[in-house]
């Protein structure tokens, strides 16, 4: 989401608020991204993020001049949520064995599988949004923007929820050690424990 008004730049995550998120956000803006790049055949799209497609989009100096933001998830909470959203059908333990497998299917590549710090990091893998949240505590990150940033934000109810227990219920340790590798570097940016 780009708002030319506000000079921001969310960069939706999958599965990490982002609809929620744009609903907050008075409407002068666009999704404005290609955001889901051709996901039937273009695996091409998936060698950037989606901060770094924000960033050729509306130009370097523009994007230095706009506040970028991110919202990351706990990681073993995304990819139940994820998988409720695009494989409900299959086991979750096949689902998580099968993660390399699913690098050829570009939806779920993009939904699912491709790790946050990817959407936030440039090709050289440095950090190029200027503030990053968690759904965790969306409520008080919005209001911190919000309040430093000089926009307006409504309050919303939260959009596209997935219905799923506690995400810890679908973990053994076999899943758990997968995802603790699968997404190491989501969980230390966000200084994740499993269980939290």
């Amino acid at each position: 989401m780009i708002s030319h008004q506000y000079k921001l730049v969310h960069v939706h995550i999958p599965k990490n608020a982002g609809t929620t998120i744009n609903a907050m956000i008075p409407k002068d803006h666009k999704p404005q991204l290609p955001y889901e790049p051709n996901l039937t055949d273009d695996l091409s799209a998936f060698k950037c993020g989606a901060a770094e497609l924000y960033r050729n989009l509306i130009g370097v100096d523009q994007w230095c001049g706009y506040t970028s933001f991110a919202v990351l998830r706990n990681p073993w909470d995304r990819l139940v949520s994820g998988w409720k959203f695009k494989a409900p059908d299959m086991d979750f333990k096949d689902f998580v064995s099968q993660l390399d497998a699913f690098r050829n299917k570009p939806s779920v590549l993009w939904h699912v599988i491709t790790p946050q710090i990817k959407h936030i990091t440039d090709a050289h893998g440095e950090i190029i949004v200027k503030e990053i949240g968690k759904t965790e505590s969306l409520d008080d990150f919005m209001k911190y923007l919000s309040t430093t940033y000089n926009f307006p934000i409504r309050v919303v109810k939260p959009k596209n929820t997935t219905d799923h227990l506690h995400y810890t219920k679908y973990y053994n340790d076999a899943t758990r050690a997968l995802v603790d590798a699968y997404f190491a570097d989501d969980i230390k940016l966000g200084g994740y424990k499993f269980g939290d």
